[in-house]
């Protein structure tokens, strides 16, 4: 297999990003030019959503380690927490929204955004919305209000307004082609969402069903019957991809032994450790270390 080559990239995975002090931000993709804070230099994550939209394509934009190619009308949807890559042909060009959910300050624009289907568990790879003409009208009429105002020339409602417009448009699209295969999530503070929060906090040291569906008091036959109803997926399917996907990127980003990821994931026994790998992934830890140091080198 030869020698697994050190990552040239920066071992800390969460980019300081969403630390600053704000919840919205425009800015323009410039063909032949990278951006401002490195998405299509090096894999990486924010805690904050992404909506990209490119309004010429080329290129490749990975979501979790699943390759989306990147098409003219086309946006691409990165949830917080979700490793992504941008790499983007000489002649692309569109602008990228970062956001966080607090943007929205009224609470019904809360309970509204939380309800979108963008907000579903799509399947893998499948986070490329191609907009309709309107949607395009649109996109384009956003791009051109935040490329020509400057920032103390505008105001949190209006980028709020606009914004809820383009992800209306979005979700049209997301309904036309995924609907029939999408099931909406559970509204803010039910059982899923609960879940989802539960299971952010404490997957790197909590693996049994128990332990969430005690602290949800629900039985697992409840919580089966939710996580099914708003993801197609079972809770330990859920909780196993959420490990899987750390994994990954702790393998990829830092230096830490296969024994130590893990521990630091909650595995008590490196062997087993071991055998979840090969299980979720097909391969070995060392093997998918060197793959994914390999891909991004």
């Amino acid at each position: 297999m030869g020698t697994t080559k050190k990552p040239t990239v920066a071992a800390k995975v969460v980019e300081t990003l969403e630390q600053q002090a704000f919840r919205f931000r425009f800015e323009f993709l410039e063909a032949g030019k990278r951006s401002g804070h490195g998405m299509d230099q090096q894999p990486h994550r924010h805690q904050i959503y992404e909506l990209f939209y490119f309004a010429e394509g080329g290129g490749i934009h990975e979501i979790d380690f699943h390759q989306l190619p990147i098409v003219p009308g086309a946006i691409h949807w990165v949830k917080p927490g979700q490793v992504h890559f941008l790499q983007r042909d000489v002649g692309c060009w569109g602008f990228v929204l970062q956001f966080d959910r607090t943007f929205f300050t009224e609470e019904a624009d809360l309970i509204w955004f939380d309800r979108l289907w963008l907000q579903a568990e799509m399947p893998a790879g499948n986070q490329a919305i191609l907009l309709d003409n309107m949607g395009l009208q649109e996109a384009e009429a956003c791009m051109r209000m935040w490329q020509s105002f400057e920032p103390n020339y505008t105001t949190s409602s209006i980028d709020q307004t606009r914004l809820k417009l383009l992800l209306q448009h979005a979700e049209r699209s997301v309904f036309a082609r995924h609907g029939a295969s999408l099931h909406r999530a559970s509204l803010p503070n039910g059982l899923f969402d609960r879940f989802q929060r539960l299971l952010h906090s404490h997957f790197y040291k909590e693996h049994r069903l128990e332990f969430y569906t005690n602290a949800l008091a629900c039985s697992k036959q409840a919580l089966l019957r939710e996580t099914k109803r708003c993801s197609n997926k079972s809770p330990l399917s859920l909780l196993h991809n959420r490990i899987t996907m750390e994994a990954k990127s702790m393998l990829m980003f830092t230096e830490l032994s296969n024994k130590e990821i893990a521990f630091a994931l909650g595995f008590e026994d490196p062997a087993y450790f071991g055998r979840f790998i090969k299980k979720q992934c097909s391969t070995t830890p060392e093997t998918l270390r060197y793959q994914l140091r390999e891909k991004y080198q």
